[in-house]
């Protein structure tokens, strides 16, 4: 094997192409390896062997990496849907205790009325509570549209991110599918340079003179 000694590449050991070679004889053809000779066409099936290995590993990584960050979203959504829940329950315990301290203070300024005076303060007051209740239904509704808006954004935002995470992986792999093609076809044209490594061309046989 000392003609190998004239091909170097990082992707390329001789002892294991060999190997690489005797167990995958029926390799696929490619016309850039037609002129190669044995010794050629192991350290072909080899190279790709271990790019394809290369692009492997490197879409395994970006795909364990989207899955993480999907992971790590999902909790960060959950818990920001949690707090942005717990500030919907105060805002409408906030809410309610404001109106409560509205109607106590309205129900106070009955004390030490009497008679008619007391009748047209209870009356007013009645009225007053009836359009209370009436600004309560509208608030809580109020409320409601805001947070239900909340949760629209975050999900929305969750969506948005989650997509461009998977962009970024279906980029990541078609730029390893575009490296991979292009140090294969390097590394082919590197051995069809290397005359070690191409085919003996059989001398033509001159015509004979009568």
């Amino acid at each position: 094997m000392s003609e190998l000694m004239h091909y170097a590449s990082k992707y390329y050991d001789p002892q294991k192409a060999h190997e690489y070679y005797m167990r995958t004889r029926e390799l696929k053809g490619r016309t850039s390896t037609a002129k190669l000779n044995d010794t050629g066409k192991e350290a072909a099936g080899y190279i790709k062997q271990q790019l394809l290995a290369e692009k492997k590993d490197k879409t395994r990584a970006s795909f364990e990496k989207k899955i993480a960050n999907l992971h790590d979203l999902r909790d960060y959504t959950k818990q920001v849907r949690k707090d942005e829940a717990e500030k919907q329950k105060q805002r409408i315990k906030n809410h309610a205790a404001a109106m409560k301290a509205k109607a106590d203070s309205l129900r106070r300024s009955l004390d030490g009325l009497k008679g008619d005076a007391r009748k047209q303060k209870a009356a007013q007051i009645k009225s007053q509570l009836a359009g209370m209740r009436e600004e309560n239904k509208k608030a809580h509704e109020k409320l409601a549209q805001e947070y239900k808006e909340i949760v629209a954004d975050i999900n929305t935002s969750y969506k948005d991110i989650a997509k461009d995470y998977s962009n970024e992986h279906k980029k990541n792999v078609a730029q390893y599918k575009q490296e991979y093609q292009t140090k294969y076809e390097a590394e082919i044209a590197k051995l069809n340079s290397d005359r070690s490594m191409q085919k003996v061309k059989k001398a033509k046989k001159g015509r004979r003179r009568r």
